[in-house]
Parts: C-alpha cells; structure tokens; sequence
C-alpha cells in the first residue's frame, strides 16, 4: 500500500536463501540478509525487543500490492512474483471457499469481497479496496503450510494453516510482519528467536483436523512473546 520507502534492503544485491530447519528439513520461507534499522520508516511502531530480535527487514514496493510482493518475496525470493500470489489465493478461495468462509466473517461482504479483492489483471498499482486484507493471511498460511507472526498498531496475533496436503505433517516455515496501517513489511527475525504473539481466535475453531496440534509446535515462540510480554 501507498507508504515509505521502496528500498529493497538487499546488502550487495545478494537474494535470499532458503534455509534448514534444525531436523534438516527445509523451510520454505526466503531468509533477508542482515539489515541495519537505520532507515526504517516505522521504528516507533516496534518494541524495542522486536528491533533487538530481528537481523533483516525488507519493504517492498508501496503501490498498493506490498502485502502480495512481501508473500512473493518470503516464497520466492523475489517481490516481482506478486500477481502469482494474488492468482494463488484467488484460485483457492473459488475453488474452496467453504474451507476459508468463516474467516471472512468478520467483512463486509466476507468471502466475495476477498474474491473481488484478489481480482486484478494489471501490473499496474491498486486502489486500498485492492489491497491483501488480514483474512488473505490464512489462505497464504495454508497454501505454504506457514505460521505468519503479524505485529501490527491494531494488534499482534498469529495465523496457522487452516488445513494441510497429504504427507504435510508440521508447519513449514514462520513469516513474520509489520503492518503499519497501509502497509506490510517483511521482518526476519534470528533463528529460533521468533517472539509468536497468540493464535488468532478463529483457528482453534475452525480449523480442519489435518492441523490439529500445529499450535504445539510452537511453544518455544509462544512463550518467549509471553516472556517478553508479562
């Protein structure tokens, strides 16, 4: 969305790398190389246990699809890939909207404004009616089989796969990000240093049992943030 600095935070024009997890399997989130906190424009916006935590942040392009190129950029390394994301959660949520409805609940027009929202057949930058919305997060989360860590100036919360394909039995990643009211950056945080605020409300609820127990996986994180929450 319209806001800050397009910079890409890139040390040496190096990209991103997947890394491995500590049983050695991959996780498929695209790591940032160290970044200083020198010109990020929300530094008031962050605790100050968040900068200590975090080695690399990255903004993407403010043109009203930063929310969709900060996905493209942990999925693939590369902002660019934006309008894929956009047709990824697209598809899915017309091809399984029963899965997703309840989470649209909270919306105006719920699932069919999601729809609406996610249609967009140019390049060009988007109106705020285009814009990723929270809810899109799930569709995300479950496509990439990812937890997502959002801080926000509404609130921090966590969103978890809604449900997960044959032979995915854990979470594959953590995406982390700050969204400053019209915009989303990327944050990495250090590994194994991930402050996870409480599961959004609506998992626990809703959720298919192919993700029973993904919040389990997580209790090192759960409780580092409560830790530095009290």
């Amino acid at each position: 969305a319209p806001n800050g600095n397009a910079q890409t935070n890139f040390e040496n024009g190096t990209e991103p790398v997947i890394h491995n997890d500590t049983d050695g399997a991959p996780w498929r989130v695209a790591r940032i190389p160290n970044t200083s906190w020198k010109n990020y424009p929300w530094l008031h916006c962050l605790e100050s246990y968040v900068q200590r935590l975090v080695r690399g942040w990255f903004n993407p392009i403010p043109d009203g699809h930063c929310g969709f190129r900060a996905i493209s950029q942990a999925a693939t390394g590369d902002q660019r890939n934006w309008p894929q994301m956009r047709r990824a959660v697209l598809e899915e949520l017309e091809s399984r909207p029963e899965l997703y409805r309840a989470y649209y609940d909270g919306i105006a027009n719920g699932i069919e404004d999601g729809i609406r929202r996610c249609r967009w057949a140019s390049t060009s930058g988007c109106g705020p009616f285009n814009w990723m919305d929270n809810a899109e997060l799930f569709v995300f989360a479950t496509l990439h089989s990812w937890a997502i860590v959002v801080y926000s100036q509404g609130g921090r919360y966590t969103v978890l796969p809604v449900t997960a394909p044959p032979g995915v039995t854990r979470p594959r990643g953590i995406l982390s990000l700050h969204f400053t009211g019209d915009h989303w950056v990327r944050l990495d945080f250090r590994h194994g240093q991930v402050p996870m605020p409480p599961i959004n409300y609506l998992w626990p609820i809703y959720h298919d049992p192919s993700v029973n127990g993904w919040d389990q996986f997580f209790l090192h994180e759960r409780a580092l943030y409560d830790r530095l929450n009290p």
